[in-house]
């Protein structure tokens, strides 16, 4: 069995090593450019850039010296820690606990009572495997998510402040769950259902999104950037403020039926805020509508002699 462990996504990493780069050299790196620095880093560390992930430390260390030796390796170590998540996320968690945990319970505005999860039952439930239900009608509260089983039913569970980090999921469903502050960073995304969801100031980093439903669901001030996304259902969605970044993007499905609004904003821009979402989509906001064989005239006939 694997070693699945918590580790920094790309950007958190990306964003350490532009600290480093502007304690170096200030006049270089600073923060009028860092939003540039930490994504070309970024695309360094995710196979986006000319520039390889040896050649950026090379650089690092050059610039850096002796001074610097000890943060670099630090960073090396993290760098190195991200790709091999990145392998394992693509393999399938598959050990079934059967331990029985003494939960709390959390029925604040929900008639449901969901059981309680830190990061230590999770860690715990990591090592010896998740008992069954154990993500669904759950209180996640700060916790870091690095795995999942295969098919995981987090089905009217509620998660705040949480991150979803270098985690691979297969078959999830966030059905009618909650999502507050919560990113996803360098996460897999395949066959999940996000139906009726509420989602709100939440981030999708770098991510590969595929066969995902977004049905019914609500996204309120979310970001989505630097991710792929296939075959997306967004039938009855709203997006509130949300927007989308460096999107590659295919198969997108029903986004003419999505409500897109912004609080508290003018018309005009909350057009424009429709008009980035279906171009970072891909999607044409005025498409050609196909007519029938029996729908299409036929050509008038030469006129008889």
């Amino acid at each position: 069995m694997p070693e699945y462990k918590a580790v920094p996504g790309g950007h958190a990493i990306s964003k350490k090593i532009a600290d480093l780069l502007e304690d170096i050299n200030s006049q270089l790196y600073n923060g009028m450019n860092r939003a540039e620095t930490i994504r070309e880093i970024n695309d360094i560390l995710h196979g986006r850039s000319d520039t390889s992930v040896d050649m950026l430390l090379s650089m690092l260390n050059e610039q850096g010296g002796s001074e610097c030796a000890e943060r670099i390796g630090e960073l090396r170590g993290q760098i190195e820690a991200f790709f091999l998540q990145k392998v394992l996320r693509s393999w399938p968690y598959t050990r079934i606990g059967n331990q029985e945990y003494q939960y709390k319970t959390w029925d604040f505005l929900t008639d449901r009572p969901l059981k309680v999860i830190d990061q230590r039952i999770f860690d715990h439930a990591v090592e010896n495997g998740f008992p069954p239900d154990f993500f669904k009608e759950s209180y996640f509260d700060q916790v870091t998510i690095y795995c999942m089983p295969d098919g995981a039913d987090c089905s009217f569970s509620n998660f705040r402040d949480c991150a979803f980090s270098v985690c691979g999921m297969r078959g999830a469903v966030f059905d009618n769950a909650s999502i507050y502050d919560t990113d996803f960073h360098s996460s897999l995304l395949h066959m999940v259902n996000f139906t009726s969801a509420s989602i709100a100031n939440s981030h999708f980093w770098d991510c590969s999104l595929a066969s995902v439903s977004f049905q019914d669901a609500r996204l309120k001030s979310c970001l989505t950037v630097d991710c792929s996304m296939d075959q997306i259902d967004f039938q009855g969605a709203t997006l509130d403020g949300s927007s989308y970044g460096r999107i590659k993007a295919k198969r997108i499905m029903n986004l003419p039926s999505v409500v897109i609004t912004q609080g508290g904003a003018t018309a005009a821009e909350v057009q424009r805020l429709r008009i980035s979402t279906f171009r970072e989509l891909g999607v044409s906001m005025f498409p050609v509508k196909q007519r029938s064989p029996s729908d299409r005239r036929r050509k008038p006939s030469a006129p008889e002699r």
